[in-house]
């Protein structure tokens, strides 16, 4: 954080006029428990109808702090609302992603009350936090990917987001899971539909994208040859993905 960020006594927080579709922002005391990680909080409760609107590209940029005017443009989103529960209640997640901050990872989840969630991360750069991350948040397993080619690095940005009711989502991204690429950083996503498990008894190619989507994620997490990653599989295996185009 830049020091006259650390000196503000407060800042600014969105809050959504329905009826005019304009933000309001209000004051939040740097006592905030999120103070140290939200500059701008989206309100709760109204991702669902964002994505909506977004149809049928899913697309969305980062909502940039020091510019106003991403506040409110309805294509701008920030971290807080891909856990936003409009968009289902979370029944487990998996990360995967080249930096991780993972003190600030889970406080979005903290925030958002998933606190206790299984969570699978998988990442490129190893640090100490995330090396010792499952002896204090048991519900948590952090995976670093070994690259066999001494020239690579493990650079994939995805998320997999799964849900109670046996549906899930799949959010594709350019940023990195720290502070700086979601800051003051223009970063790309892509957010798929709320995926919907097939009909029990239904034949394996039920539910396959027109791309084949389905497919080539689960060749590719295949390639991993992780034994985590086989509960994640089977159950895009048994997910309707006919909404990807």
């Amino acid at each position: 954080m830049e020091s006259t960020q650390e000196n503000e006594l407060s800042i600014g927080v969105a809050e959504l006029d329905v009826s005019s579709n304009v933000e309001i922002c209000s004051s939040v005391s740097k006592e905030d428990e999120s103070e140290d990680f939200f500059f701008v909080v989206a309100p709760r409760g109204r991702m669902a109808d964002k994505l909506a609107a977004a149809a049928p590209y899913n697309f969305f940029l980062t909502t940039i702090t020091d510019s106003q005017p991403t506040h409110t443009e309805p294509l701008s989103i920030t971290f807080q609302e891909l856990l936003d529960p409009s968009l289902g209640e979370l029944e487990c997640s998996l990360q995967m992603n080249y930096l991780v901050d993972i003190d600030w990872l889970l406080k979005h989840y903290s925030l958002a009350g998933y606190q206790n969630v299984p969570l699978l991360v998988l990442h490129g750069d190893e640090t100490p936090e995330l090396s010792t991350v499952s002896q204090e948040k048991p519900n948590v397993t952090a995976l670093k990917v070994e690259i066999k080619t001494p020239f690579g690095v493990h650079h994939t940005k995805m998320g997999l987001y799964g849900y109670r009711d046996g549906s899930m989502r799949v959010v594709i991204s350019t940023a990195n899971l720290y502070e700086n690429d979601w800051y003051n950083r223009i970063q790309g996503l892509w957010i798929s539909p709320r995926l919907p498990a097939v009909p029990e008894g239904s034949d394996t190619t039920y539910g396959e994208s027109r791309t084949e989507f389905r497919t080539s994620l689960l060749n590719y997490l295949d390639a991993y040859k992780l034994h985590q990653l086989q509960p994640w599989m089977e159950r895009i295996r048994k997910t309707d993905f006919s909404d990807v185009k």
